[in-house]
Protein backbone atom coordinates (compact mmCIF):
# COMPACT_ATOMS: atom_id res chain seq x y z
CA UNK A 1 0.00 0.00 0.00
CA UNK A 2 0.94 3.49 -0.92
CA UNK A 3 0.34 6.65 1.13
CA UNK A 4 1.43 10.10 -0.12
CA UNK A 5 1.51 13.03 2.10
CA UNK A 6 0.92 11.60 5.13
CA UNK A 7 1.76 14.54 7.45
CA UNK A 8 -1.59 16.17 6.48
CA UNK A 9 -3.45 13.02 7.97
CA UNK A 10 -1.01 12.28 10.80
CA UNK A 11 -4.09 11.33 12.85
CA UNK A 12 -4.18 7.93 11.16
CA UNK A 13 -1.15 6.55 12.70
CA UNK A 14 -3.10 4.52 14.68
CA UNK A 15 -5.34 3.37 11.77
CA UNK A 16 -1.82 2.44 9.35
CA UNK A 17 -0.72 0.43 13.11
CA UNK A 18 -4.34 -1.42 13.31
CA UNK A 19 -4.06 -2.12 9.53
CA UNK A 20 -0.50 -3.86 9.98
CA UNK A 21 -1.69 -6.11 13.32
CA UNK A 22 -4.65 -6.75 11.10
CA UNK A 23 -2.56 -7.61 8.13
CA UNK A 24 0.71 -9.12 9.12
CA UNK A 25 1.84 -9.41 5.09
CA UNK A 26 1.06 -5.82 4.49
CA UNK A 27 3.78 -3.62 3.48
CA UNK A 28 3.08 0.00 3.72
CA UNK A 29 5.17 3.01 1.87
CA UNK A 30 4.49 6.39 3.00
CA UNK A 31 5.80 9.66 1.96
CA UNK A 32 5.51 12.54 5.14
CA UNK A 33 7.11 15.40 5.83
CA UNK A 34 7.35 14.53 9.41
CA UNK A 35 7.59 10.65 10.66
CA UNK A 36 4.46 8.34 11.40
CA UNK A 37 6.18 7.21 14.85
CA UNK A 38 4.60 3.65 14.84
CA UNK A 39 7.37 1.59 15.90
CA UNK A 40 7.75 -0.51 13.07
CA UNK A 41 8.46 2.52 11.05
CA UNK A 42 11.78 2.16 9.27
CA UNK A 43 12.41 6.67 8.20
CA UNK A 44 14.06 6.75 4.83
CA UNK A 45 15.16 10.38 5.00
CA UNK A 46 15.65 11.94 1.46
CA UNK A 47 18.42 14.34 0.99
CA UNK A 48 18.81 16.61 -2.09
CA UNK A 49 20.87 15.94 -5.07
CA UNK A 50 24.45 15.32 -4.44
CA UNK A 51 26.57 18.25 -6.05
CA UNK A 52 30.16 18.29 -8.45
CA UNK A 53 32.85 18.92 -5.90
CA UNK A 54 34.50 22.33 -6.46
CA UNK A 55 37.61 21.34 -5.54
CA UNK A 56 38.23 18.77 -8.52
CA UNK A 57 38.62 18.93 -12.24
CA UNK A 58 35.31 21.06 -13.88
CA UNK A 59 35.25 19.20 -17.19
CA UNK A 60 31.84 18.11 -18.38
CA UNK A 61 33.11 14.44 -18.35
CA UNK A 62 33.51 14.95 -14.97
CA UNK A 63 30.66 16.65 -13.35
CA UNK A 64 28.30 15.17 -14.97
CA UNK A 65 28.76 12.20 -12.98
CA UNK A 66 27.03 14.21 -10.49
CA UNK A 67 23.27 13.40 -9.70
CA UNK A 68 22.24 17.12 -9.52
CA UNK A 69 23.91 17.67 -13.04
CA UNK A 70 22.53 14.71 -14.54
CA UNK A 71 18.87 15.48 -14.14
CA UNK A 72 19.54 19.53 -15.19
CA UNK A 73 21.10 18.17 -18.34
CA UNK A 74 18.56 15.21 -18.90
CA UNK A 75 15.43 18.04 -18.32
CA UNK A 76 17.16 21.07 -20.21
CA UNK A 77 17.64 18.23 -23.17
CA UNK A 78 13.84 17.77 -23.12
CA UNK A 79 13.14 21.18 -23.49
CA UNK A 80 15.71 22.19 -25.42
CA UNK A 81 16.74 18.88 -27.76
CA UNK A 82 19.86 20.65 -28.53
CA UNK A 83 21.72 20.95 -25.67
CA UNK A 84 24.78 19.48 -24.62
CA UNK A 85 27.05 19.72 -21.41
CA UNK A 86 30.62 21.16 -22.33
CA UNK A 87 33.87 22.40 -20.83
CA UNK A 88 32.66 25.42 -21.41
CA UNK A 89 29.32 25.39 -20.06
CA UNK A 90 29.82 23.03 -17.80
CA UNK A 91 31.03 25.85 -14.65
CA UNK A 92 27.86 27.71 -15.30
CA UNK A 93 25.64 24.41 -15.12
CA UNK A 94 27.94 23.60 -11.84
CA UNK A 95 27.04 26.99 -9.71
CA UNK A 96 22.95 26.63 -11.38
CA UNK A 97 23.07 23.51 -9.34
CA UNK A 98 24.59 24.99 -6.30
CA UNK A 99 22.00 27.75 -6.52
CA UNK A 100 19.47 25.35 -6.46
CA UNK A 101 21.06 23.33 -3.31
CA UNK A 102 20.25 20.17 -5.40
CA UNK A 103 16.66 20.57 -4.99
CA UNK A 104 14.94 18.28 -7.62
CA UNK A 105 12.23 20.30 -8.12
CA UNK A 106 14.24 23.46 -8.44
CA UNK A 107 16.45 22.10 -10.87
CA UNK A 108 13.61 20.86 -13.03
CA UNK A 109 12.12 24.39 -13.33
CA UNK A 110 15.29 25.91 -14.09
CA UNK A 111 15.88 23.47 -17.09
CA UNK A 112 12.46 24.06 -18.33
CA UNK A 113 13.89 28.08 -18.50
CA UNK A 114 16.75 26.82 -20.48
CA UNK A 115 14.33 27.48 -24.37
CA UNK A 116 14.85 31.33 -23.24
CA UNK A 117 18.56 31.52 -21.57
CA UNK A 118 21.82 30.30 -21.94
CA UNK A 119 23.65 28.55 -18.96
CA UNK A 120 25.30 31.53 -18.42
CA UNK A 121 22.27 33.98 -18.13
CA UNK A 122 20.27 31.69 -16.28
CA UNK A 123 22.87 31.76 -13.60
CA UNK A 124 23.10 35.29 -13.08
CA UNK A 125 19.08 35.51 -12.81
CA UNK A 126 18.77 32.82 -10.25
CA UNK A 127 19.41 35.33 -7.69
CA UNK A 128 15.72 35.93 -7.53
CA UNK A 129 14.80 32.30 -7.85
CA UNK A 130 11.45 33.34 -6.56
CA UNK A 131 11.06 35.11 -9.98
CA UNK A 132 13.17 32.95 -12.40
CA UNK A 133 11.50 29.67 -11.70
CA UNK A 134 7.93 31.02 -12.13
CA UNK A 135 5.86 27.44 -13.26
CA UNK A 136 6.46 24.07 -13.71
CA UNK A 137 4.67 21.35 -16.00
CA UNK A 138 1.19 21.19 -15.68
CA UNK A 139 0.12 18.26 -15.33
CA UNK A 140 2.11 18.37 -11.47
CA UNK A 141 0.26 18.94 -8.09
CA UNK A 142 -0.45 22.75 -7.96
CA UNK A 143 1.93 22.35 -5.02
CA UNK A 144 4.32 21.47 -6.97
CA UNK A 145 4.12 24.07 -9.89
CA UNK A 146 6.15 26.79 -8.61
CA UNK A 147 8.86 27.02 -5.92
CA UNK A 148 6.51 29.83 -4.34
CA UNK A 149 3.80 27.21 -4.17
CA UNK A 150 6.22 24.24 -2.64
CA UNK A 151 7.12 26.42 -0.11
CA UNK A 152 3.78 27.94 0.83
CA UNK A 153 2.35 24.20 1.26
CA UNK A 154 5.02 23.36 3.33
CA UNK A 155 4.71 26.98 5.99
CA UNK A 156 0.87 26.64 5.84
CA UNK A 157 1.75 22.93 7.64
CA UNK A 158 3.49 24.64 10.46
CA UNK A 159 1.90 26.48 14.02
CA UNK A 160 2.11 29.85 14.31
CA UNK A 161 5.09 29.60 16.59
CA UNK A 162 7.23 27.60 13.82
CA UNK A 163 6.13 29.91 11.20
CA UNK A 164 7.89 32.99 13.44
CA UNK A 165 10.45 31.65 13.62
CA UNK A 166 11.12 30.32 10.46
CA UNK A 167 10.43 33.33 8.77
CA UNK A 168 12.78 35.14 11.04
CA UNK A 169 15.44 32.23 10.45
CA UNK A 170 14.93 33.80 6.93
CA UNK A 171 17.86 36.70 7.43
CA UNK A 172 20.40 34.05 7.83
CA UNK A 173 21.76 33.20 4.77
CA UNK A 174 23.72 30.34 3.92
CA UNK A 175 22.56 29.14 7.52
CA UNK A 176 23.83 29.75 11.20
CA UNK A 177 24.92 28.42 14.04
CA UNK A 178 22.67 27.06 16.43
CA UNK A 179 23.24 30.29 19.13
CA UNK A 180 22.81 32.63 16.55
CA UNK A 181 19.40 30.98 15.52
CA UNK A 182 18.44 31.36 19.03
CA UNK A 183 19.65 34.95 19.22
CA UNK A 184 17.38 35.67 16.17
CA UNK A 185 14.04 33.85 17.19
CA UNK A 186 13.96 35.80 20.48
CA UNK A 187 11.51 33.38 21.27
CA UNK A 188 11.36 31.56 25.47
CA UNK A 189 11.38 28.43 23.46
CA UNK A 190 13.14 28.91 20.69
CA UNK A 191 15.12 25.63 21.05
CA UNK A 192 11.65 23.31 21.27
CA UNK A 193 10.62 25.17 18.07
CA UNK A 194 14.21 24.83 16.23
CA UNK A 195 13.68 20.84 16.96
CA UNK A 196 10.32 20.70 15.57
CA UNK A 197 11.20 22.32 12.62
CA UNK A 198 13.78 19.81 12.15
CA UNK A 199 11.84 17.00 13.13
CA UNK A 200 9.28 18.80 10.41
CA UNK A 201 12.33 18.76 8.03
CA UNK A 202 11.83 22.43 7.42
CA UNK A 203 15.70 22.71 9.13
CA UNK A 204 18.33 20.68 8.44
CA UNK A 205 21.36 20.44 10.93
CA UNK A 206 24.54 20.52 8.60
CA UNK A 207 28.21 19.51 9.86
CA UNK A 208 30.40 22.59 10.44
CA UNK A 209 34.39 22.90 10.42
CA UNK A 210 33.66 25.06 13.87
CA UNK A 211 29.86 24.29 15.21
CA UNK A 212 26.81 22.48 13.79
CA UNK A 213 25.38 24.93 11.57
CA UNK A 214 21.21 25.33 11.38
CA UNK A 215 20.43 25.70 7.83
CA UNK A 216 17.03 26.43 6.38
CA UNK A 217 15.32 23.75 4.04
CA UNK A 218 11.71 23.16 2.71
CA UNK A 219 10.08 20.13 1.56
CA UNK A 220 10.26 19.72 -2.10
CA UNK A 221 7.38 17.01 -3.10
Amino acid sequence: MVLDNVEHVLGVASEIGRLLIAAPKLVIMATSRIAIRLDVEQVLTIAPLALPNLSGPQSAAVVAASPAVRLFVERTQAAQPGFILTDQNASAVIAICRQLDGLPLAIELAAARMRLFSPVALQALLTQRLLTLPSGPGHLPPRQQTLRSTIAWSYKLLSMGEQLLFRRLGVLVGGCAIAAAEVVGRLDETPLVLSALVEQNMLRLAPSRATPCWKLSVSTR
